[in-house]
């Protein structure tokens, strides 16, 4: 089982042209037709890629791969439609080990990011020794919107099945309604990092199922997250399907919502599903927390367990059925959820119920009367 975020390794992009600059001069510029190098935005310019469009950098056979498009300073990107690629890394030398294919989007500044439907997806890797790539890597104090599209990792189509990671959102303002999050063979979904009062009303988020890394032992390289929360972020989750990914070779599966380094997240709604261990049949967590990070439950529906170490904190809010043995926690959410979830703490981690005395057909996600709720503390060492 594991316990942290999973972050992203980040491709260096490697040396190139850019095929398409847009600066003062060419803003707003719009991509519809495919374009076979990477595609630079300048600060200030605004890039918009809808239906017909594709940037595919070109292959590169020694070193990192190319980035597929880069943002900087106040940039804005709006993505419609079409696909966005990072570049492919292809060589199985051994004097290439360790090389990352690109990033599909990559921003950092202070731009606005905007993905309504198409498709971003990391870099192919070819060759044992190359690693898949990232499909977003942004940085951005700006806002970030999705509401559609696929995003996915890279996949490594030479020997083996490691795949990429979704990637990161830091920083950012995010508001997520749809699209889809894919982390490939044993890699995680998106990795939320630092970011601001955000929300997630709708999407997929799904793990990779264990892959095997390219070695001569086909080593697993583990499951992965549904998805990542850490650093100092607020986040609120209101729907969504968040689906870990299931182990093969190793036991325990990927966690469905992980959260560390002081994070705060709280849940009205969605589905949180942990990955399956095929030896045991049993599922993974469906929530991990550590690190004094902290998860409101008010609602949703939970397949797996929770795990708790290093002070973290489980909140859950519901009506007078609310119990906590010492392992299981069940009951009624105040979203009207019936919840049974089994708990470890580990490390000073806590749970704590707030009970709402209403009958559970009075009015529900009433969120202001969690104030007159008593609280039941449970705490290990």
């Amino acid at each position: 089982m594991r316990y942290a975020l999973a972050i992203a390794a980040l491709a260096a992009a490697a040396p190139g042209a850019h095929a398409v600059t847009v600066d003062g001069s060419n803003s707003p510029f719009t991509l519809n037709t495919p374009v076979t190098e990477t595609v630079e935005v300048l600060d200030g310019a605004t890039l918009i890629v809808t239906d017909g469009a594709s940037v595919t950098p070109p292959t590169q056979t020694v070193g990192s791969g190319l980035n597929g498009v880069t943002a900087t300073g106040s940039a804005t990107v709006v993505v419609n439609g079409g696909a966005i690629n990072g570049g492919a890394s292809d060589n199985a030398t051994a004097s290439s080990s360790g090389a990352i294919a690109g990033t599909a989007l990559v921003v950092n500044g202070t731009g606005d990011v905007t993905i309504t439907g198409g498709e971003i997806t990391g870099g192919a890797a070819f060759g044992p020794r190359r690693i898949p790539g990232d499909a977003l890597d942004i940085d951005t104090t700006g806002t970030v919107t999705i509401t559609g599209g696929e995003i996915r990792g890279g996949a490594q189509n030479g020997d083996g099945t490691r795949g990429g990671f979704v990637g990161n959102i830091r920083n950012a303002q995010v508001e997520i309604s749809g699209g889809t999050f894919d982390g490939v063979f044993g890699r995680s979904s998106l990795g939320l990092i630092d970011v601001r009062n955000s929300t997630i009303t709708g999407g997929a988020f799904n793990g990779g199922d264990e892959g095997f890394a390219t070695d001569a032992f086909m080593t697993p390289t583990g499951e992965g997250d549904g998805l990542g929360v850490t650093g100092d972020s607020v986040l609120a989750i209101f729907d969504g399907l968040f689906t870990a990914g299931d182990s093969i070779a190793r036991d325990g599966g990927g966690d469905a919502l992980a959260t560390s380094l002081r994070s705060n997240v709280t849940i009205f709604g969605g589905t949180f599903i942990g990955g399956l261990d095929m030896h045991s049949g049993e599922r993974g967590d469906a929530l991990s927390a550590v690190q004094n990070s902290v998860i409101n439950v008010r609602g949703g529906t939970f397949l797996g367990t929770a795990d708790l170490i290093q002070d973290a904190q489980l909140n859950i809010f519901g009506f007078a059925d609310l119990l906590f043995d010492g392992t299981t926690v069940t009951g009624t959410l105040l979203s009207g959820d019936a919840i049974n979830l089994d708990v470890r703490l580990l490390q000073n981690a806590q749970v704590n119920l707030n009970v709402i005395p209403l009958p559970a057909g009075a009015w529900l996600l009433l969120s202001g009367l969690a104030a007159m709720g008593a609280a039941r503390r449970f705490r290990r060492a």
